[in-house]
């Protein structure tokens, strides 16, 4: 009984998280204290919904949440729709991210993956990735994430499209 009402609420609870987010559009959020209070600064964030493949799923639902937080920018991965964020790897790793502009150019982007899950970028890879994504075309940008780019297994894959602003 109690793994049926675990699951039960896992379920309740991805349904109530996809049902908050709103997709593919940039919104401001505000920064809380540990108490919950606002501290009067603010983050854009973008939520988007992909794919994803590992060792023992192909195509299965991903949500990605970028935070940028105007020198630097984060990427969480949240596999099959739910909590909490993805790791790559057991350790923390430097590697690369790849993108394929809407002109079929593909670049590199140097990234931090921490044991503790989340993507980072640097401050100069920050400021050439926001570049990008602010670049006022609205141009959908394909993004892959490969595990073994990052330290990872070869068999972890991340795929999601971003529309620039």
């Amino acid at each position: 009984m109690k793994k049926v009402l675990l699951v039960l609420a896992m379920i309740a609870f991805t349904f109530s998280m996809n049902a908050q987010l709103n997709y593919n559009q940039w919104e401001t959020a505000h920064l809380t204290d540990e108490f919950g209070d606002e501290t009067g600064e603010t983050v854009d964030r973008f939520f988007v919904k992909g794919k994803f493949n590992n060792s023992a799923t192909h195509g299965s639902e991903l949500i990605v949440k970028l935070v940028d937080y105007g020198d630097s920018m984060m990427l969480s991965l949240y596999e099959y729709g739910s909590a909490p964020a993805a790791s790559i790897d057991y350790d923390s790793n430097f590697g690369f991210i790849n993108v394929k502009r809407a002109d079929g150019t593909i670049e590199k982007y140097d990234t931090f993956a921490p044991e503790s899950g989340g993507i980072y970028f640097s401050k100069e890879e920050y400021t050439a990735f926001s570049a990008l994504i602010n670049n006022g075309k609205n141009e959908t940008i394909k993004v892959i994430i490969n595990g073994d780019d990052l330290g990872g297994r070869s068999s972890t894959k991340y795929i999601f499209t971003l529309l620039t602003r």
